[in-house]
């Protein structure tokens, strides 16, 4: 949930709904977009800000959404490294 969040990809409602239909537990939904929810909304204000005035961004300002991207690619390949951790352990056993 929490990687979901953190991009600016699709809006909260539509992904609400797509967590609505499976069996994610609630408590860690709503952890997950309650620490999600500030670096995803500050991402939404500095897209629209590029689209009102495209000539007034710094590099700063792309921040939030570089660290959205960052987390997000740190994490999957933890748990990628896991998994294959996990398989090879389970193979040798």
């Amino acid at each position: 949930m929490l990687l979901v969040r953190f991009l600016p990809l699709a809006p909260f409602g539509l992904i609400g709904y797509a967590y609505g239909t499976t069996s994610v537990c609630r408590k860690r939904y709503l952890l997950g977009t309650t620490l999600a929810s500030v670096p995803s909304a500050v991402s939404y204000a500095v897209i629209g800000a590029a689209v009102t005035s495209p000539g007034s961004m710094n590099p700063l300002t792309l921040a939030p959404a570089a660290i959205g991207i960052g987390l997000t690619t740190t994490i999957v390949l933890r748990w990628r490294l896991a998994a294959r951790r996990n398989a090879a352990a389970l193979a040798t056993a």
